[in-house]
């Protein structure tokens, strides 16, 4: 592959992972199905605490999330249940301390916000980690690991490509030094036209 052809593929990268991780489209296809998910899933308040209504709960919601994320998965209340206390056991952090045996401390005393608390915690966990997994997803999908002349093309242009403030002077590096930072200049990058774009609106809005 010539330079040339490598730029105009550096280019093309770019575009492609600007549109996959457009925040719009994040929270479209990753926070909304979630959000839905959890307020499908709020217990009904006059409900007394108990440990099966809590473990009800908690399985209802990554039921009700894998049924309307991006896998269409419908697991059975065994399955939900193991997923959701490890989300739980891994995920979860308040000033009861972490993991499951500190939602159910929370999710059992209403003065901390009880069930709905934990399935909220839940929620903003699992967008959190769709979200990391799709940005994975995407930039592993952009350039083969064995690729460094594309991944030198790519760092060279995005260094180019960025605004002043992020790049803080990388145009001035060689590709060589930024090729193992492909990911994170790609991330800037998309961050920065994300910003760029909703800056563009407001000043739309406020001169209309």
């Amino acid at each position: 592959m010539t330079n040339c052809n490598r730029r105009d593929r550096a280019s093309e990268i770019v575009e492609r992972a600007a549109v996959l991780l457009d925040e719009e489209r994040l929270a479209r296809e990753i926070d909304d199905p979630v959000d839905e998910a959890l307020v499908a899933s709020m217990p009904d308040e006059s409900q007394a605490f108990s440990l099966r209504a809590f473990h009800d709960s908690i399985a209802e919601f990554v039921r009700q999330a894998c049924q309307r994320g991006g896998t269409r998965r419908n697991p059975d209340r065994d399955e939900a249940l193991s997923e959701a206390l490890s989300i739980l056991e891994s995920g979860y952090q308040s000033g009861s301390g972490k993991g499951y045996t500190a939602a159910y401390r929370d999710a059992s005393d209403p003065e901390q916000g009880g069930i709905p608390l934990v399935l909220a915690q839940m929620a903003d966990w699992l967008k959190a980690e769709q979200r990391q997994k799709r940005i994975a997803r995407v930039l592993d999908g952009c350039v083969s690991p064995s690729d460094w002349p594309l991944k030198r093309q790519l760092a060279a242009w995005l260094a180019l490509a960025l605004p002043p403030d992020p790049s803080a002077g990388l145009a001035c590096c060689p590709p060589a030094q930024l090729a193992p930072c492909w990911r994170e200049l790609l991330l800037l990058y998309v961050d920065a036209a994300a910003l760029h774009t909703r800056e563009a609106a407001r000043r739309l809005v406020i001169t209309a």
